[in-house]
């Protein structure tokens, strides 16, 4: 199975959370990113928002940007809070 790194720019709250993963496929890149949060790391990240995040990550689809190969975005709305997940495929 051919592997591709998936790049993973989080912005929440006031930081930007950069992580990387390697994954078959968009949708299992997510999931592993999701499992490696720790939300210690991450200011202000608590485990009602992680859960709620993870309801989103679930339901939403990655948006491909325009004219752009192999970048998505996403944008959820999580306690009144805006947190923008952009993801970057590239090539082991």
């Amino acid at each position: 199975m051919l592997m591709k790194k998936y790049t993973f720019l989080f912005e929440f709250k006031k930081g930007t959370y950069v992580k990387q993963v390697l994954s078959a496929d968009i949708r299992n890149a997510i999931i592993e990113w999701f499992h490696s949060l720790n939300s210690e790391e991450m200011s202000g990240m608590t485990d009602d928002i992680k859960n709620t995040l993870k309801i989103e990550l679930d339901q939403e689809e990655p948006i491909l940007i325009d004219g752009m190969d192999n970048v998505w975005c996403m944008f959820f709305k999580i306690n009144k809070l805006s947190c923008l997940l952009n993801v970057v495929e590239s090539n082991v």
